[in-house]
């Protein structure tokens, strides 16, 4: 058949071609296959629905203004004149599937790729021809992975190594890519890479993205529509959001914490990507204090709202004194931002065990009795300032603790 068609274009012309001519040809050609480095967390697929629409497009295409061959089968194709080389797509009846010959010529072989839709992977496609790329010496294309080909040696004459082979082979199926595009260019509105050789398209990235959550995780989407190509990146979700403090002790100053957000694989997530904001921003006295973490941008969405406080400043024991069944207790006055005091007592360090809490409701007071305890019992013993906002008492830090023993 390929005789027949080349004698539609040539008539009975006989060309020499040698490697030299196919060389020229590969280093003037542009379209060459685009390897995709993979990043950390980025998917690399192709929208197969995609191809197989276009696939189904250009067979209909090819079934209805095709060419009819010897077989009763219809192809397209592009023929160079200059090299005598010849290109072939052709729509088989009987099996439904695409064939596509590149012819170069008795001296330099040919390729022919069954491309039987959805069976074979556009990116790895079964190659079937032979080339013959020094005198004597047959190879049989095998695989094609998009960047190379893989080969079985037929028959071997003359001293040609295997990576002369491979790397003719290479440039013989690239030269093939080339011409194929092109007859699809010249024929039709589709190219190889809109019916599944995405890695020789040029991609056109358009960029969506599916916000991720303090619960699931979210998607940056970069798809070609020329193509069907796909980059899917993961956005993983939020696991934390810290704060670098919840408690701070009033010193007369404006004090909030700095936020901190993780994600789920321990990375920080940048500030530029939420926003923060409190219920006072001038937090300076003693009280509870809102603090908004709000989510914006295109990679995150939702929010989350934590409480801090600033409590008041602690007090100290001065001196503890026991009695009958009762202890005085002395300590610091301390009457900026406090209203009163609380004193605690205890049999053992824990605070667990036969205790009794006193409190003191003013803060110029700088003593208490704590009575109705056990008789000549060791007692341990701290004490702490709070102060009432809105009803609520907020307590600063315990003091050291001190004991003493009872009469």
């Amino acid at each position: 058949m390929i005789c027949h068609i080349k004698n539609i274009f040539k008539g009975d012309l006989i060309m020499k071609k040698i490697l030299c001519v196919l060389l020229s040809l590969i280093m003037s050609v542009s379209l060459i296959a685009i390897p995709l480095s993979a990043q950390a967390e980025t998917k690399y697929w192709a929208d197969m629905n995609f191809a197989k629409n276009n696939i189904e497009g250009l067979k209909n295409y090819i079934k209805n203004y095709g060419t009819v061959d010897d077989d009763g089968d219809k192809y397209i194709s592009y023929y160079i004149d200059k090299y005598d080389f010849l290109y072939l797509i052709i729509y088989e009846y009987k099996t439904g599937a695409l064939d596509f010959l590149a012819d170069f010529g008795n001296n330099i072989g040919y390729i022919d790729m069954y491309y039987s839709y959805p069976y074979s992977n556009p990116e790895a496609l079964i190659v079937h021809g032979s080339s013959k790329a020094k005198a004597g010496v047959s190879v049989d294309v095998t695989e094609y992975n998009g960047q190379e080909l893989s080969w079985n040696i037929s028959q071997r004459v003359g001293d040609a190594t295997d990576a002369e082979l491979q790397n003719f082979g290479n440039l013989q199926f690239k030269a093939a890519i080339e011409g194929w595009n092109n007859c699809l260019i010249q024929n039709t509105s589709y190219t190889l890479a809109s019916i599944g050789f995405n890695s020789l398209c040029n991609h056109n990235l358009t960029r969506s993205y599916y916000a991720a959550t303090l619960s699931t995780d979210g998607t940056i989407e970069d798809y070609c529509y020329k193509c069907g190509y796909h980059e899917d990146t993961d956005i993983p979700c939020v696991s934390q959001v810290k704060l670098s403090k919840k408690s701070f002790t009033y010193n007369g100053k404006v004090q909030k914490p700095k936020v901190t957000v993780i994600d789920s694989k321990g990375n920080v997530v940048s500030a530029d990507n939420y926003s923060v904001s409190y219920s006072n921003s001038g937090s300076k006295k003693v009280g509870s204090y809102g603090i908004y973490i709000s989510f914006i941008g295109s990679k995150y969405s939702g929010s989350i709202s934590y409480v801090y406080k600033i409590i008041p400043k602690s007090s100290s024991i001065s001196s503890l004194k026991g009695a009958k069944k009762k202890i005085t207790v002395k300590y610091k006055k301390q009457t900026s931002q406090t209203t009163g005091y609380q004193i605690q007592v205890a049999t053992d360090k824990a605070f667990k065990k036969n205790k009794k809490t006193v409190t003191v409701k003013k803060n110029k007071t700088t003593s208490a009795n704590v009575s109705s305890l056990k008789a000549k019992k060791k007692y341990f013993v701290r004490v702490r300032t709070y102060k009432t906002v809105s009803g609520k008492k907020i307590y600063s830090s315990w003091s050291k603790v001190k004991t003493v023993k009872t009469k």
